[in-house]
């Protein structure tokens, strides 16, 4: 069994004899899908930095005020 990824089976580049401009329409087609993936995929990841820096910030919001409520209780121990 083989398989063909994108369809359209026959041959290379040219496609040995006839349906060339047809294989060279379907790259293009193709090309043109992978770019809109790849601009859909860095808005997906720029989002996901996005959150990433918000959730780094606030946990370190979080570490700083849980040091800065243990300092005076360290104090208050001494």
């Amino acid at each position: 069994m083989s398989s063909s990824v994108g369809g359209g089976g026959g041959g290379g580049a040219g496609g040995g004899g006839g349906g060339g401009g047809a294989d060279i329409a379907s790259l293009l087609d193709k090309a043109k899908e992978l770019d809109q993936l790849r601009k859909e995929q860095d808005e997906v990841v720029t989002e996901i930095n996005k959150m990433h820096k918000k959730i780094l910030s606030y946990t370190l919001l979080n570490i700083i005020e849980n040091e800065q409520v243990a300092e005076p209780n360290k104090q208050n121990d001494s």
